[in-house]
């Protein structure tokens, strides 16, 4: 008894980071067959703000080139986008995968000279500046 308690509690180890790549490939590559495009998580973003802007003022959506696209495909409602699909799905997978390896943690893992505000900010600054990039390329 005493052993299945300790089980519970301990975190599983990773996975093997070689077979997860290929894993995430064959993920990608079925993504390509199957949809005809990739795995990608800016566009996501793109069309939850276009919603936002096509609710707020349509004619900007369509004086605009960039929101355009967007604007005319899920005007109605951004769920119809795989890619917003994708992002909860990804975010509840994660949840889930925390949950049965026993990893979710209510910490914040931070070097010892900086505070937890200080994290957060670096994190969303750096994430924020990740996206842009990911869009831009």
């Amino acid at each position: 008894m005493i052993g299945s308690e300790k089980s519970i509690s301990t975190p599983q180890p990773y996975w093997n980071p070689y077979i997860a790549g290929i894993g995430l490939g064959l993920v990608l590559l079925a993504a390509f067959v199957i949809m005809g495009r990739g795995l990608g998580a800016s566009g996501a973003f793109s069309t939850v703000v276009s919603t936002g802007i096509n609710a707020i003022d349509p004619s900007v959506g369509e004086k605009d080139e960039f929101f355009s696209t967007y604007s005319n495909q899920f005007s109605a409602n951004p769920l119809n986008d795989w890619y917003v699909i994708e992002i909860i799905g990804v975010l509840v997978g994660g949840f889930i995968s925390g949950y049965l390896s026993h990893r979710i943690k209510t910490t914040v893992d931070k070097g010892p000279n900086i505070s937890v505000k200080g994290r957060f900010a670096y994190a969303f600054i750096g994430g924020a500046i990740m996206g842009m990039g990911a869009k831009l390329a």
